[in-house]
C-alpha cells in the first residue's frame, strides 16, 4: 500500500507515503518515506496506528521502518499518525490503514 499524503510539519510542507508489508513471523512492517527524506533528529519517531504504538525502528536511506511484531492488535480504519517523542510535537497525519492492502511477506 503506497499512500501519497501533504503534511505541515514543524513549519515546513512534507509530502510522505507509507507502505505495509507483512513479515513471516506474525508481524508487519510500516515503510514511511518523505519528500524530503528523513534525516536523523535528536527525538525518536513514533508510530501510532489507531490504539497501537510502535517505537521500534530504523533509519532505511533516509525511510523510517517500524517493526511491530504482533500485528494482531491493528483494525482496518485505523488512523495513522507519525510523531517525535516527547510529546510527539510536529506529528503527520497520515491516511487511515487499510488491511486489505498489506503486502503479503514474500518467500526466502
Amino acid at each position: 500500500m503506497r499512500i501519497p499524503v501533504a503534511c505541515r510539519a514543524l513549519a515546513a510542507v512534507l509530502a510522505a507515503t507509507y507502505g505495509v508489508r507483512r513479515l513471516g513471523d506474525g508481524g508487519v512492517e510500516f515503510r514511511v518515506t518523505g519528500d524530503p527524506p528523513f534525516a536523523a533528529r535528536a527525538a525518536d519517531p513514533v508510530l501510532r496506528v489507531g490504539d497501537v504504538v510502535v517505537r521500534r525502528y530504523r533509519h532505511d536511506g533516509g525511510a523510517l521502518v517500524f517493526t511491530l511484531p504482533d500485528a494482531s492488535a491493528l483494525r482496518d480504519g485505523a488512523p495513522v499518525s507519525l510523531g517525535w517523542e516527547p510529546g510527539g510535537r510536529g506529528r503527520l497525519e497520515l491516511p487511515a490503514l487499510r488491511l486489505q492492502a498489506i503486502e503479503e511477506a514474500q518467500p526466502r
